[in-house]
């Protein structure tokens, strides 16, 4: 979406037919919360595609790149603690729950240390 986003103008809602109909109150909502999921993945395999080509995508490229993101995530928030699992991949909390809650108890227990669950008071 990026690409279409400001094409010819910003902002966007001066630029293309993609961009306007985004930034249209009721329609934009639409694409972007229910059309953009379902065509979102075949959006980015074709930009991927055109964007090696001639070339192949490298194998497992795609999936590399969205680890990357959360590397650089975690590398931005001061507090952050990324917990790789290697065997999960999509919906975690419904594959690795164990995993999963052990990681909010974890969280919990260091907000209790620093005697922040005043802020966020656990039931």
């Amino acid at each position: 979406m990026a690409g279409g986003m400001y094409k010819e103008g910003y902002p966007a809602e001066k630029g293309d037919l993609l961009s306007r109909l985004v930034m249209m109150p009721v329609v934009g909502h639409g694409m972007m919360n229910i059309l953009l999921p379902l065509v979102g993945k075949i959006m980015v395999r074709s930009i991927m595609k055109a964007t090696f080509a001639p070339e192949p995508v490298p194998a497992d490229y795609e999936d590399e790149v969205y680890a990357l993101c959360s590397f650089k995530l975690n590398r931005a928030l001061p507090h952050a603690e990324l917990k790789v699992l290697p065997t999960a991949a999509h919906m975690i909390p419904h594959h690795q729950p164990e995993e999963v809650m052990k990681a909010v108890d974890t969280l919990m227990e260091k907000l209790k240390k620093a005697k922040l669950t005043e802020i966020y008071p656990t039931p």
